[in-house]
């Protein structure tokens, strides 16, 4: 089972769950509040899931020291994407979430 902070109700949804219709979110995490958003107004399978460099795969095999933060190469070389089953909800989402 994926632990997340911000819950997610639907089991088909959630992390590394992905469907057709692909958002790149320009960043190498997922904001909290697009997770709460999707829980809260879709009604269709959605999820997110990264995608990591060579570097940055290599990279975050290795122990992280005290830190809690990963390290420079893993957040540089991931990026982050949301997928939607559902093409209109994905266009809502772009224009709801990302749109600023």
């Amino acid at each position: 089972m994926v632990m997340t902070i911000t819950p997610v109700t639907n089991p088909e949804c959630g992390y590394l769950k992905k469907f057709k219709h692909v958002v790149d979110l320009k960043a190498s995490g997922v904001n909290s509040r697009y997770i709460q958003w999707c829980d809260n107004h879709c009604q269709y399978n959605w999820g997110w899931h990264f995608w990591l460099n060579e570097g940055a795969r290599k990279a975050s095999r290795i122990p992280w020291d005290d830190d809690w933060l990963p390290p420079e190469e893993v957040t540089n070389g991931t990026k982050a994407y949301m997928s939607f089953q559902n093409y209109e909800e994905m266009i809502i989402f772009k224009i709801t979430c990302l749109s600023a």
